[in-house]
């Protein structure tokens, strides 16, 4: 991303899919409701299987509790940290009211600014959130 260039933004990435034709399955999202406990979770299984559904029964079950949700849709451009981490951030931004905001501006701001830079800020401004913070992900390939 070039100074004072801005990226156009794709917002369906960070909206999280309705969840209305979820089928519940609530022995998975107990198992993956533990897992809330843990640094990192992975939800892994052949196309087809539900693990979109669970994903987002798993954010709506976290939403409900009062939990703040970030969704992001990942595909293969998002391969580049940058490109990456842009959308992490905007996802954050829209989950954690304008958290991630300023990583986002250090990116606006030029193109050099390293990865490492970027996360550092985004860290910074989520560790001023009093709530917890969930992220959840889907990875698209084409």
């Amino acid at each position: 991303m070039k100074p004072g260039n801005r990226q156009q933004t794709i917002t369906t990435k960070v909206l999280q899919p309705p969840g209305a034709l979820v089928i519940e399955r609530p022995r998975l999202l107990e198992a993956v409701a533990q897992g809330q406990m843990r640094r990192l979770s992975l939800i892994k299984a052949p196309a087809g299987f539900g693990k979109t559904s669970l994903a987002i029964a798993w954010a709506e079950r976290l939403a409900r509790s009062g939990h703040l949700v970030a969704w992001f849709s990942i595909d293969t451009d998002d391969n580049e940290p940058t490109q990456f981490l842009y959308y992490l951030c905007h996802a954050i931004r829209r989950a954690c009211n304008g958290a991630g905001g300023p990583a986002l501006d250090l990116m606006h701001e030029s193109s050099l600014i390293s990865p490492q830079a970027v996360i550092s800020t985004l860290i910074n401004d989520l560790a001023e959130i009093d709530d917890e913070v969930c992220y959840s992900s889907r990875t698209i390939i084409a």
